[in-house]
């Protein structure tokens, strides 16, 4: 296999499953979740993997970049999929990470190959609506409706979210647009990563914004496991600047067993990018 070429797992229902391979072959196997919108060529440096002794492997979740959409899908709905890769590419022991709305499809999996996993890390990760205190009012006015609708509604809330990503599945360079904090901004204009993260997004939406709104729903309908079923020592990173999942921070640090919390101060939520080396490096420790 080289690395950095597309790969193609036709799964048993017969989706396409698109992913890469990073590092060397006979590296240490870590399956990497990217968030929404996404793709499975999130890697802030490829290098990173080769330093560490890291086979990383990243995929496209069901409607984003070249998988196939999964309509409905949940959460859980994830394990069966990478289930299927890493038993495609003959690995045992994994190491699983992935950051921002990958993370619950991140903990699921950890859930479910917990005799597999050693070692586990999240970063700017949301946690669930119905634990989080405040988290429902946090999704603001415009929001919340249609993540309400997803309980109850789900495909009329799909078609919400898909007219609402519309103009940027047009420009997909204006999902990176200035705003957010301080350091957010630095990361998106800074030329060692806004390549890379412009290639992510426009690939994320290649075929529209069924892969989004699928994530959405399933991120506000309930996941299907508790915090406390996570195999224990979790590592979870927070940027200091990352305004929109302090309150998320606080529960995933404190909900998950023995988790092992780490913040960022001088970062935002796109912190993983900058911060790659040592997040990657955590799943060693």
């Amino acid at each position: 296999m080289t690395e950095g070429e597309d790969q193609v797992l036709r799964l048993a229902d017969g989706r396409a499953l698109a992913y890469r391979d990073w590092g060397p072959t006979d590296g240490r196997p870590v399956v990497f979740f990217h968030g929404a919108p996404g793709s499975r060529l999130f890697c802030p440096d490829a290098g990173v993997a080769h330093d560490l002794g890291l086979r990383l492997v990243t995929f496209d979740r069901p409607g984003f970049g070249r998988s196939d959409p999964n309509e409905g899908r949940a959460v859980a709905d994830t394990v069966p999929d990478v289930a299927a890769l890493v038993d495609h590419l003959g690995f045992d022991r994994i190491a699983l990470a992935g950051v921002s709305a990958g993370g619950p499809h991140t903990l699921a999996c950890a859930r479910a190959f917990a005799d597999r996993v050693t070692g586990v890390a999240v970063a700017s990760m949301p946690g669930p609506l119905d634990d989080v205190p405040g988290a429902w009012a946090g999704l603001g006015d415009q929001m919340r409706p249609t993540a309400e609708m997803a309980r109850v509604e789900p495909f009329r809330s799909r078609r919400a979210v898909v007219r609402y990503m519309q103009a940027w599945v047009d420009d997909p360079s204006s999902y990176l647009r200035p705003g957010g904090p301080p350091a957010d901004r630095a990361v998106k204009v800074d030329p060692r990563f806004r390549p890379m993260l412009l290639a992510d997004v426009a690939e994320a939406l290649r075929g529209g914004a069924l892969g989004q709104a699928d994530d959405l729903i399933a991120f506000w309908r309930p996941w299907g496991f508790a915090m406390g079923e996570v195999p224990a020592g979790v590592r979870v990173f927070h940027g200091g600047q990352d305004s929109r999942a302090r309150p998320d921070f606080d529960h995933l640090a404190a909900a998950p067993p023995d988790a092992r919390p780490t913040v960022w101060p001088d970062e935002g939520h796109y912190g993983i990018v900058p911060r790659w080396s040592e997040f990657l490096a955590s799943i060693l420790e």
